[in-house]
């Protein structure tokens, strides 16, 4: 199963390359890689000037493959605790900043840390009068199921920008709790916690059940102790909704 935030050029790129199925880490990598440069293309035709981040995850057996770019986000929840896979590229991070430096670039702060005082965001695809400082190679990462994974989250900043990810497992599992271990709108629900957050940037938001719901649910009331207090209680809700770009 692929699950997917990116343009849809991305996602053609990955179903013709020919490693996906003997090494899909490579494939995921290097789409993100095809994809930026036939948007570098597009915009030094067409004169654009715009970008976009990116995240996927790729579910192979028992392996769970996840690919980003910039500053959106795959988040895993096992067993009730969120589980960080990955860590987006943002310019604060160390290894980033000497990138950047080494190239020529700079990192400011102006609100937040940004390339050479405009993104916010350290790789993208496009965004062409900031290559090669905001680069467009994507990172991969795989995980490796036990059985126990709940269910996984892909959004982007301006989901997490709102809402922490150890704030996310009590968002889903409140939903749930609320309707009955139905699963349906979730994603909703989460984008409404986000707005309610703060945020103000665009939110796309799209929840993966590793599990039926219900068994979800049922498996974390079983572990929740007697004195525990009532869950969670934030509004929202479904599968995927919204947006993506940090600038």
């Amino acid at each position: 199963m692929l699950l997917i935030m990116l343009p849809l050029m991305s996602m053609f790129s990955l179903a013709r390359h020919e490693a996906l199925v003997s090494d899909p880490a490579k494939a995921l990598k290097e789409a993100f890689q095809r994809t930026d440069a036939m948007f570098l293309r597009k915009a030094k035709r067409e004169r654009l000037r715009s970008g976009t981040t990116g995240v996927c995850a790729l579910l192979e057996g028992e392996r769970l493959h996840v690919a980003w770019l910039g500053d959106s986000q795959a988040l895993l929840v096992q067993q009730g605790s969120p589980v960080i896979l990955m860590e987006p590229h943002k310019p604060e991070r160390e290894d980033e900043r000497e990138r950047i430096e080494a190239l020529g670039g700079c990192v400011t702060y102006m609100g937040c840390w940004r390339v050479n005082g405009t993104l916010a965001v350290s790789r993208a695809i496009g965004d062409i009068d900031q290559k090669p400082y905001v680069s467009g190679e994507g990172d991969v990462t795989t995980h490796i199921f036990s059985g126990t994974e709940d269910f996984l989250v892909l959004a982007c900043d301006g989901f997490y920008d709102a809402v922490t990810s150890s704030e996310v497992p009590s968002l889903v599992l409140g939903h749930l709790q609320e309707n009955d271990g139905d699963g349906q709108h979730v994603a909703e629900r989460l984008v409404s916690a986000a707005k309610e957050g703060g945020s103000s940037d665009n939110i796309t938001v799209m929840v993966v059940f590793l599990q039926d719901p219900a068994k979800v649910l049922e498996d974390f009331l079983a572990h929740a102790s007697v004195e525990a207090e009532p869950l969670f209680d934030f509004g929202g809700g479904g599968a995927e909704a919204g947006s993506d770009h940090a600038g």
